[in-house]
């Protein structure tokens, strides 16, 4: 199920017109996210009415699977910012980290192939991330 190698992969935020919120991208991931911590990095959000609560709740704490889903249920759109998946408490080795780039991409970053196969069936337009290397994964 894992790999040494990171395996990076993007793909379009938008589709006919609708946003793939963060909450989308995470219920893809299945089971295998149920149980993490995950740490949001927000830089931007766009204008909406949740946005300044979820920039407040980002900034002050690490969420459960669950807490994230229902916190971006919304289609709060994410402009830049990062979610990463911690297996455990400790935070310290990332599971995957889904990367929102200026509103139009998702980028994904993992080591599992699991994880992988899970976006590649919810959102089949997926492709290999043009570098090889994602500075901001553990």
């Amino acid at each position: 199920m894992y790999s040494n190698n990171l395996l990076s992969f993007t793909f379009a935020a938008w589709v006919e017109g609708r946003y793939i919120s963060l909450a989308e991208v995470v219920r893809a991931l299945g089971d295998t996210v149920a149980k993490c911590t995950w740490r949001i990095e927000v830089e931007e959000l766009a204008p909406h009415p949740a946005s300044r609560t979820l920039e407040e709740l980002c900034a002050a704490t690490t969420l459960a699977t669950h807490e994230l889903v229902s916190s971006f249920s919304d289609p709060v759109q994410i402009i830049d910012g990062r979610a990463l998946a911690f297996a455990d408490l400790s935070c310290e080795h990332e599971l995957i980290a889904i990367v929102a780039l200026r509103s139009s991409h998702w980028d994904i970053h993992t080591r599992s192939s699991k994880l992988v196969e899970a976006i590649r069936l919810a959102f089949p337009a997926i492709k290999p991330f043009p570098s090889t290397e994602a500075p901001h994964f553990q």
